[in-house]
């Protein structure tokens, strides 16, 4: 390349600088280091926080529940039987949880509603855990005795002719035999 007029040589270029760290004090160079290994701070810092909330959110809460179910399960509980578990997958299958939560707080208004919370011991053996998120009918499992047979059948069937406000959808299906259900 060329400056200046046609057919003049281009200056030289200037002596490259020497390494910037000779340019500086004494001082000036350890943070200069420092710097040149930020990443590698930030990384540590960055997996340091993530142990601190991985503790703080998930190891920490685990073993304080598993605490409360010890101190408070009472012991010699039964296993579920077989129509409580066909029970359990209908509840799964057909979306029930999405409404009949086992979410409840403990506020009065709550408790009278629907019933004590569910105890965290009420639900240790089961997989999948089914709690939901929110709660716009009762817990079924609190609703046991509480109607007669006939008026769960019917409900079942068609909400509306039980409780006229429900927004719970018919379940006609339940009611039908399949070959492989005969003899229940």
């Amino acid at each position: 390349m060329t400056t200046g007029p046609v057919g003049e040589p281009a200056p030289a270029d200037p002596e490259p600088l020497a390494d910037a760290d000779e340019h500086h004090d004494g001082a000036a160079i350890p943070a200069l280091r420092l710097l040149r290994n930020a990443y590698v701070l930030v990384a540590v810092a960055g997996l340091g926080f993530f142990l601190l909330s991985f503790l703080a959110l998930a190891v920490w809460p685990n073993q304080t529940l598993d605490k409360e179910i010890t101190a408070t399960r009472p012991t010699g509980l039964p296993q579920l039987a077989a129509n409580e578990l066909r029970g359990r997958d209908i509840y799964g299958r057909e979306g029930c949880l999405n409404c009949h939560s086992q979410l409840i707080r403990s506020t009065q208004d709550d408790v009278r509603r629907f019933g004590v919370p569910t105890k965290a011991w009420e639900t240790a053996d089961e997989f999948p855990q089914m709690w939901g998120t929110r709660r716009i009918g009762p817990d079924l499992a609190r609703e046991r005795g509480r109607k007669s047979r006939d008026w769960h059948f019917a409900h079942l069937w068609n909400p509306r002719s039980v409780v006229p406000d429900s927004n719970m959808p018919r379940y006609p299906w339940l009611f039908e035999r399949r070959r492989d259900q005969a003899g229940r």
